[in-house]
């Protein structure tokens, strides 16, 4: 049990290991974060929401020590994969770069929810803002999860569209 302590403190400093933790956080403490905002606007739990707001900003904001993980970590795992493979990996670390500024966007809101909120109007206006744009990182999150299960799990399969006249013939 100690050497799997070790091999787990010692795999903590490397980047590579680090980026696969930090990866999620924006979509799963996001999409945990959004639904219990939700159910504490509902409930009307302040200190539910302030501890929520807190959430959902550090989950959104480890997109950004993340991103840096992954670019610290990509020649090793470049070197691992055959010239097509590498240059999906290098469009898919491209694209989550591009997403940075919605992610620090919803933790820069969330942060003056936590600040802002008790005040009536502006409080509203944070939460009318704040709920969409996490809505919407938690979409972006999603859809750059499955565009990196796309790249990394060969078996993952991309479904065929059906063409809209196929889509007209059916009974």
């Amino acid at each position: 049990m100690s050497t799997e302590l070790q091999l787990l403190w010692s795999r903590l400093a490397d980047p590579e290991y680090l980026h696969l933790l930090l990866e999620s956080l924006p979509l799963y403490g996001g999409l945990f974060a959004l639904v219990g905002l939700l159910l504490a606007g509902v409930l009307q739990q302040r200190r539910m929401q302030a501890v929520l707001l807190i959430l959902m900003a550090c989950s959104f904001a480890a997109a950004v020590p993340a991103q840096e993980l992954r670019r610290q970590a990509l020649p090793r795992v470049l070197a691992t994969h055959d010239a097509a493979r590498r240059a999906l990996i290098e469009e898919q670390t491209d694209r989550r770069g591009d997403f940075q500024w919605l992610f620090l966007a919803v933790a820069v809101v969330a942060i003056g929810g936590l600040f802002l909120g008790r005040l009536p109007l502006v409080g509203m206006a944070v939460r009318s803002l704040l709920l969409p744009l996490a809505a919407a990182a938690v979409l972006v999150a999603l859809w750059l999860h499955m565009k990196e299960a796309e790249v990394h799990h060969r078996n993952i399969v991309k479904p065929a569209i059906p063409m809209a006249s196929a889509v007209a013939q059916r009974p």
